[in-house]
């Protein structure tokens, strides 16, 4: 769900060439805070029963 929150970020608000990381930040900021207040919400397709059954575990064991 991450993933698809960045893609509409980066198509909504970074679509264009900005100069300085203030201008980032705020229009980054503004973009967060409308879709706050819109309670923007993403279609998760993939239910919990189902990562479990795919990934195996909730988390995943690292090798060290």
């Amino acid at each position: 769900m991450a993933e698809i929150a960045l893609n509409v970020c980066k198509g909504q608000c970074f679509n264009s060439r900005m100069n300085t990381m203030e201008t980032v930040r705020d229009k980054a900021r503004t973009w967060c805070e409308y879709r706050n207040n819109i309670e923007a919400k993403i279609n998760g397709q993939l239910t919990t029963a189902d990562a479990r059954i795919k990934l195996k575990s909730p988390h995943p064991k690292l090798e060290t």
